[in-house]
C-alpha cells in the first residue's frame, strides 16, 4: 500500500508538470529570425529519460497548438539532437551530463526546464521542484536577462526567478 500511494503522487507530479511544460511555452517568445520561430511545428524536446509516460502525448492531442502551431514530442538522446527544439526537458537521468548539456544550448534560442536539483543555479531557465506536495516552479532571472528568449511579464506573477 506504501509503494503504490508513493507511486500514484511520482505520477500526478509527473501529470502537472506535462501541463505546466504547455503554460510555460505558451508564454515564451522565440527571436524572429530563429529556426525555432520559423519552423512549421512547435518541438518539445525529451532528453534522457521519459519520466512522463504518456501524459506528454495526452497533454499534446494531435489538435493541440503552442503558438499557433501543432506540437511535436521529440526523444533525444544527446544534447546536439536539440538544435531546433523550443523547449529542451531534460530528465533526472541527465544530472550526471547536466553541465555539458546546459553548455551546448546557452547561447542557442531553447527554453531549459527539468526537475534536476540545482537547475537554475547549474545555468537552467525553469525547475520543477515540490512545496509540500505541490509542484512548484522556479526561474533563473540572471539567465534570462541575457538569454535569447523572452518571457510574458505575466508569468512573475506565477514564478519565482532567483
Amino acid at each position: 500500500m506504501f509503494l503504490v500511494s508513493i507511486s500514484a503522487h511520482a505520477l500526478d507530479r509527473e501529470k502537472v508538470q506535462a501541463k505546466y511544460l504547455k503554460s510555460l511555452s505558451s508564454n515564451v517568445i522565440w527571436p524572429p529570425s530563429s529556426v525555432q520561430a520559423k519552423s512549421a511545428s512547435f518541438d518539445l524536446c525529451i532528453l534522457g529519460e521519459n519520466n512522463f509516460k504518456d501524459y506528454l502525448e495526452k497533454v499534446y492531442t494531435t489538435k493541440s497548438k503552442i503558438q499557433r502551431k501543432p506540437v511535436r514530442v521529440i526523444y533525444i538522446n544527446k544534447a546536439e539532437e536539440s538544435m531546433g527544439c523550443h523547449v529542451l526537458f531534460i530528465s533526472l537521468s541527465e544530472d550526471t551530463n547536466l553541465e555539458a548539456i546546459l553548455d551546448f544550448v546557452s547561447d542557442k534560442p531553447i527554453m531549459t526546464v527539468s526537475a534536476i536539483r540545482g537547475f537554475i543555479e547549474r545555468n537552467g531557465l525553469f525547475q520543477y521542484y515540490m512545496q509540500g506536495t505541490k509542484v512548484k516552479i522556479k526561474g533563473n532571472s540572471i539567465i534570462f536577462t541575457g538569454h535569447l528568449l523572452k518571457i510574458n511579464p505575466a508569468l512573475s506573477n506565477v514564478i519565482k526567478f532567483y
